[in-house]
Formats: structure tokens, sequence, C-alpha cells
């Protein structure tokens, strides 16, 4: 999901999808999910961009239920 979100012509209706959960404030992540984006940035500036959008989101911690 996130991969078709953050490409510069992925699909409009996931981009709009997730564009209104971010606005509601219904998205998480954990480490996992951002460090995997994170190693696909190519350059330093857009690790940077990219990070700072991650950051803001609730982080679930990985636990034995998890």
């Amino acid at each position: 999901m996130w991969i078709c979100y953050l490409r510069r012509h992925g699909w409009e209706d996931l981009k709009t999808a997730v564009q209104q959960v971010l606005i509601a404030e219904q998205v998480y992540t954990c480490w996992v999910v951002t460090a995997e984006l994170l190693i696909g940035v190519r350059d330093e500036q857009g690790f940077a961009q990219l990070f700072n959008t991650l950051r803001v989101l609730p982080e679930i911690p990985l636990t034995e239920r998890v």
C-alpha cells in the first residue's frame, strides 16, 4: 500500500483512500514498516522527507502478541 501511495504515478484511488485515513488519524506504523520504506529511498533528501513524514505517525510496538 505505502509503495503505491508514495509513487508519483501510483493508483489514484489508493492515494485518495490513504489521504483520508491519514487526515482522520487512523494510520499507525511500526519500526519494521518504517525501516522497509526508508531502505528504498534513493537519496538523502528523499530519506529526510520520508522520515519526517513517517515519524509523525503513531507507532505500534511489536510485542509477542502482535
